[in-house]
C-alpha cells in the first residue's frame, strides 16, 4: 500500500516522528567485525551516546575513541560530535509531487584527532568543525567550517608534477588549514564569503571575500538550476590575496636560477597574464 502511496508513507513517518522519542541511549565498549577472511576489518569506539532519538533524527550524537583496521590500514578518531541531526525532503516540492528521498542535516558537526594510516604513509587532522543552519529544505543558506592541521605525506599528492617539486623544495609533510564562512540574504538575493582561507604550510595562505547577487530563492529550492543562477549572478568587492609562506620565494629562485635570469623578472612573467585572464569576465562589475 505505501509503495503505491508515497505521500500516505511520508504523513505516517511524519506523524510517528511526533510521538515516536527516546530521551536518550548510551552504548559503551562495542566492537564488531565484517566477519572476512582475511584481512578481517575490526571496528570499536568506547562510547556512543545518541539524546532525544526520533524517527527523523537526533538532537545530539556522540561518539568517542572510534577506531577500524584493517590489517595494516585503518584509522583513529578521538571524538566525533553531531547536533540537531534531523532527516529532511531533499528538496522543496508542491503537496501534489511524490516524496522527496530523505537526506541529512545538522547544526554542527564536530571531529577530533583523526588518525589515518595507510601502506606506508600516516596522515592526521587536529580537528574539523561544520555548522550550519536557515536551511530551505536540505540547503543550508549560511555556513561555517575550520579545519586544523590537516597533515599529509608529499609522497601521497596525487599530481606528479607538484609531488616531484615539493621533493625537489625538501618538503615531506604538507600541513593544510581551512577557515571559511558565508551566508545567504534573501532580501537581497546576496551570497557573501564572510572568510574563505586556505592555508599549506609553507607553500603560503589563499585568502577570499566578496559577494555575489543576483541569487534567488528558487536557486536553493531546485539545487539542480543552481549553477544557472550562479553563472547569471555578478561579483561585488572580490578579493583574492595570496601569501607566501617562504616556499613560493624558493621555487622562484629556482626557476630563476636555471633560466639565468633575476628573481624578479621570473616573477612579473609568472603574473603577465593576470589581466588579460580578468578580461575575459564579461560583467564589468564583476570584473572590477
Amino acid at each position: 500500500h505505501f509503495n503505491v502511496n508515497k505521500d500516505q508513507a511520508a504523513q505516517l513517518v511524519a506523524t510517528l516522528s511526533d510521538f515516536l522519542a527516546v530521551d536518550a541511549i548510551s552504548v559503551r565498549g562495542a566492537a564488531t567485525d565484517d566477519g572476512a577472511a582475511s584481512p578481517v576489518r575490526r571496528t570499536a569506539m568506547a562510547s556512543l551516546v545518541l539524546k532525544d532519538l526520533d524517527p527523523r533524527g537526533a538532537s545530539e550524537i556522540t561518539v568517542t575513541d572510534l577506531q577500524s583496521r584493517d590489517g595494516a590500514s585503518g584509522f583513529v578518531i578521538e571524538s566525533v560530535a553531531v547536533n540537531r541531526l534531523r532527516l529532511v525532503e531533499a528538496q522543496a516540492r508542491r503537496p501534489s509531487d511524490p516524496p522527496m528521498p530523505l537526506v541529512p542535516t545538522f547544526q554542527s558537526a564536530d571531529v577530533k584527532a583523526m588518525r589515518f594510516v595507510g601502506p606506508g604513509m600516516t596522515a592526521e587532522l587536529a580537528r574539523l568543525h561544520l555548522e550550519s543552519s536557515d536551511h530551505i529544505g536540505a540547503v543550508p543558506t549560511r555556513v561555517a567550517g575550520v579545519i586544523e592541521n590537516l597533515s599529509i605525506p608529499a609522497e601521497a599528492i596525487g599530481d606528479p608534477q607538484l609531488r616531484s617539486t615539493l621533493a625537489d623544495l625538501g618538503v615531506k609533510t604538507v600541513t593544510i588549514g581551512v577557515d571559511l564562512s558565508g551566508a545567504w540574504a534573501e532580501s537581497s538575493e546576496e551570497v557573501t564569503v564572510e572568510r574563505a582561507q586556505i592555508s599549506i604550510g609553507e607553500i603560503g595562505s589563499l585568502a577570499l571575500s566578496g559577494s555575489a547577487v543576483g541569487i534567488p530563492r528558487a536557486a536553493f529550492e531546485n539545487s539542480a538550476a543552481f549553477g544557472d543562477h550562479a553563472a547569471g549572478a555578478s561579483l561585488r568587492q572580490f578579493r583574492l590575496t595570496f601569501t607566501d609562506g617562504g616556499l613560493t620565494g624558493r621555487w622562484l629562485g629556482r626557476v630563476a636560477e636555471a633560466n639565468k635570469q633575476p628573481v624578479d623578472t621570473i616573477r612579473k612573467a609568472s603574473t603577465a597574464n593576470i589581466p588579460a585572464i580578468f578580461a575575459t569576465i564579461a560583467d564589468a562589475s564583476s570584473r572590477n
